[in-house]
């Protein structure tokens, strides 16, 4: 097994540590240059128990170690920038084998989209979607299904090798222009992490009806042409067996996941089978599981899509009376979020909730649950107005002052999600 400083400490590193174990890559200690951390221990959830040191400092103990740069493949080469300026020998940064530099995403060589028809990478991706090998709501049953989706993730991760092979040789990615796309520190073959359930299943529900959301309160053609006739649990179940990667990552996005009569049972698999969980939640309902499940330290991330800093506004835009139960609710559930993975996000809706005073509301509340925010714009307009995209940076702004952790989620700022398509050119 090899040891070296890894560079990096933050929740990338959390998620695969355990991975990069397995491939014999072993920390010291780990640096970091957030002073915040310093002198702490590192990833108690893992057995791990390494040091958190600044950079100077780690050099210093580890003279003669290499570099392993524990952050994003997309962030790499700022890091290793960053640290051949602070005197550290290119030579001395580790990239493992599997591992090489080109201009690529992450969502290419890391994210599997499940929808009804077949498996894709990205809801904007213009490859060819990878068609399941029988269409799945003609399935009999689990063995049935485990079969076809093996049988389609084994051809979907051909043509994703096939994809990455294409980029690593320096061409345009059969994408496009995509705002994703950047140089970086990617696999050389496809290793699906992040697993994405696109599509409604039997018990899909939800307690909210947002005035941006297209599934509820009742599903349209198109969304019911997204349903399929067997639940979460059974698609779980079959999909563990079939598509194994290192630490995976589920995420149900398209309903309330807490309504789902399977939902505790849903935390359970997951958790014996140490698999990590992304969950967008109406936080209308307050579930001890989830809490449990946030102090397993396997919750990616848990977001709320707020909207609102008051209670009138809440009520005109989700269609509930429930923002003192949220507020409440959210608060319980970072008492056990042991991560910091909590996130609470706000959706611009022109005339609605597009002002300062409601801003303000907002990061207040943020300040009794987290430090980290997603700002997006109403989807249903696009090209999105320049108001809502003047009002996403003067609301960046005011949270980046009062020490929030700020992401914007720059489909808002594309239209279809391609740079040639940028609507406001000094972005």
């Amino acid at each position: 097994m090899s040891k070296y400083i890894f560079y990096g400490a933050g929740q990338y590193a959390q998620y695969n540590i355990a991975k990069w174990l397995d491939e014999g890559i072993e920390p010291l200690c780990f640096a970091d240059k957030d002073t915040r951390i310093h002198h702490t221990m590192f990833s108690p959830n893992h057995g791990g128990g390494w040091e958190i040191l600044s950079l100077e400092e780690a050099l210093a103990r580890f003279t003669d170690a290499k570099i392993f740069i524990s952050v994003q493949g997309r962030n790499w080469e700022s890091v290793r920038d960053y640290l051949v300026e602070k005197g550290v020998a290119a030579e001395k940064i580790h990239i493992p084998d599997n591992m090489a530099y080109y201009k690529s995403c992450w969502k290419c060589s890391h994210m599997l989209l499940t929808s009804v028809d077949g498996m894709r990478h990205c809801t904007y991706s213009k490859l060819p979607i990878t068609k399941y090998s029988k269409p799945l709501n003609s399935v009999k049953d689990l063995d049935e299904l485990e079969d076809v989706l093996r049988d389609t993730y084994a051809r979907f991760r051909e043509n994703i090798n096939a994809e990455i092979e294409r980029r690593m040789s320096g061409k345009m990615p059969s994408c496009g222009d995509c705002f994703n796309w950047r140089e970086g520190l990617y696999p050389k073959e496809s290793e699906q992490q992040y697993i994405s359930i696109a599509f409604l299943s039997k018990n899909s529900a939800c307690n909210f009806n947002c005035c941006y959301c297209t599934n509820h309160p009742k599903f349209s053609k198109k969304q019911q042409q997204n349903t399929l006739n067997f639940s979460y649990l059974d698609f779980l179940t079959a999909g563990l067996k079939a598509i194994k990667g290192p630490n995976m990552v589920f995420r149900f996005g398209y309903s309330e996941l807490t309504l789902d009569p399977d939902f505790d049972e849903i935390l359970d698999v997951l958790k014996k089978n140490d698999v990590n969980l992304y969950v967008d939640t109406s936080a209308f309902l307050y579930k001890e599981s989830i809490s449990e499940f946030l102090a397993t330290g396997r919750m990616r991330e848990f977001r709320h899509s707020m909207d609102a800093g008051t209670r009138e506004t809440f009520k005109k835009i989700k269609g509930v009376d429930g923002f003192d139960r949220v507020v409440e609710n959210m608060k319980r559930y970072s008492k056990s979020d042991i991560n910091k993975v909590t996130k609470l996000k706000y959706i611009i809706c022109p005339e609605m909730n597009d002002n300062v005073e409601e801003f303000s509301a907002f990061l207040d509340i943020c300040e009794g649950i987290t430090n980290k925010i997603e700002i997006s714009s109403d989807h249903r307009l696009s090209p999105t107005p320049p108001r809502n995209i003047e009002m996403i940076h003067l609301f960046e702004q005011m949270a980046i002052e009062r020490g929030f952790n700020v992401q914007i989620w720059y489909e808002c700022l594309y239209k279809d999600g391609y740079r040639s398509n940028l609507v406001n050119n000094d972005l």
